[in-house]
């Protein structure tokens, strides 16, 4: 699978690179979040991507936003390395659409499960013909709505898959 990779840090981007190319993936490491977003929109099948929260260009956070808020983007598995495990941090991050975090310092273990967690889930989106605008289109409808008219359910989907949360 193939699996975008962007850090600021070139340690890191290294250390990720290595282990994801030992595990089976086609990687391609970027040193900032505009040359991810560059990369991401050329991409025309789901892909596995981690993105530095922290990084030069664009924060990975931003990236994460704007892969959400492309319906003609293949699915992602968005993973955003995180400096702490700050509650604010993670509700934000969660809000831009990620499906999961890595910590720092990474731990190769970890790194590895989450990474094949979210292998697993890219493949399902691949299986699933039109799933991406599916899901796009059910993010507009709920969006068009006012709060009111929208149930707590309605609204907690909306927050985790459409990257942009509502009112209510």
């Amino acid at each position: 699978m193939k699996a975008l990779v962007a850090d600021s840090d070139p340690d890191r981007l290294r250390q990720l690179e290595g282990w994801l190319s030992r595990w089976g993936h086609d990687v391609l490491p970027v040193r900032d979040g505009v040359e991810a977003w560059h990369q991401l929109e050329k991409e025309r099948e789901p892909v596995l991507v981690v993105l530095a929260w922290r990084m030069e260009g664009m924060p990975g956070i931003d990236v994460c936003r704007r892969i959400r808020l492309q319906p003609e983007l293949p699915s992602a598995y968005v993973l955003l390395i995180a400096d702490g495990r700050a509650a604010e941090d993670l509700l934000d991050g969660l809000n831009a659409g990620a499906d999961d975090f890595l910590f720092t310092p990474l731990d190769a273990n970890e790194t590895r499960a989450r990474i094949r967690t979210g292998s697993m889930s890219s493949a399902r989106s691949r299986s699933v013909p039109g799933a991406r605008a599916a899901r796009s289109r059910s993010c507009s409808r709920i969006s068009t709505r006012s709060a009111t008219s929208t149930s707590r359910s309605e609204r907690r989907l909306a927050t985790r898959f459409c990257a942009r949360p509502l009112g209510g």
